[in-house]
């Protein structure tokens, strides 16, 4: 007796389908194993890299000052950052005749005497640096004055006192 085993051929379209989901799944993986970490890592460097620049750019002042004028009214704010920088922002206008020019002051300690901190072209957001004083004090003058152009001519204040305040330890 002789036993026959049939053998059904295979369906062509069945072994294309097959291999087109093999590579669909090979690229996958593939983007799985090589994409995916990198982009991962990207956003990590991203992140890091903003949580960096958010720190730098958050730097908080040690001593404020709120300088008044003579009627009382708010003209500026100083704040000290007590590493030879500082931030001065006009609360009101101020108007300065062309031949004159605004100056910061301060006043770390009587035995040091004023000093000046820069002079002021205009009253817009300020900078001030390289002042070389040491740090910030609470209770400590801050003063804007109208100095001829150049500045004051003695290294002392000589004009009038736009605007005056004590600094004020912050706590945070």
């Amino acid at each position: 007796m002789q036993s026959y085993c049939t053998v059904r051929p295979r369906n062509p379209l069945l072994l294309l389908e097959s291999r087109a989901t093999r590579t669909a799944a090979g690229s996958k993986s593939m983007v799985r194993r090589t994409v995916l970490p990198a982009a991962a890592a990207a956003m990590l460097a991203l992140a890091a890299g903003l949580g960096i620049g958010w720190q730098a750019a958050s730097v908080e002042p040690r001593v404020v000052a709120i300088l008044l004028d003579d009627a009382g009214v708010p003209r500026a704010m100083v704040e000290d950052f007590g590493d030879d920088t500082a931030r001065l922002r006009f609360l009101a206008a101020v108007e300065v005749p062309d031949d004159r020019v605004m100056q910061v002051w301060t006043l770390p300690s009587a035995d040091m005497g004023p000093r000046s901190m820069d002079l002021l072209p205009d009253s817009r957001v300020t900078r001030l640096d390289d002042f070389n004083l040491p740090p910030p004090a609470n209770d400590q003058l801050y003063e804007i004055t109208l100095e001829p152009e150049g500045g004051s001519p003695t290294g002392l204040p000589t004009g009038p006192i736009l605007a005056k305040g004590f600094g004020a330890f912050q706590t945070y």
